[in-house]
Formats: structure tokens, sequence, C-alpha cells
């Protein structure tokens, strides 16, 4: 099994290696906005503490 993968691997081109983008300012504001959204739903925390901290 190992040489039939180093065959296969050898036959292979060499491809670029993805690399992700990083999440733009307002995508990353979303996603903590949604998070945010959820855990006040589930009872996680409490509305009136969160808006005391800002």
């Amino acid at each position: 099994m190992i040489i039939c993968y180093e065959i296969f691997t050898a036959g292979r081109e060499v491809t670029e290696e993805f690399t992700p983008r990083l999440a733009r300012r307002h995508e990353l504001d979303g996603m903590y906005e949604q998070v945010k959204d959820i855990l006040v739903r589930i009872s996680y925390i409490n509305p009136e503490l969160l808006n005391a901290y800002r």
C-alpha cells in the first residue's frame, strides 16, 4: 500500500498550496453579532449586563 501511495504521489503535479484569506473587519463584526444574539436567545448571557460593558 505504501509503495502504491508513493507511485501515486510521484506522478502528481506539484500544485500551489491553498492559502485561505483572512476575514475582513465587517465579516468579523457580523459573526460576533450573530454569536451575541444566539447567546442572548439561549439565556447564556444577560442582555442588560451586555450593554453595561459598552
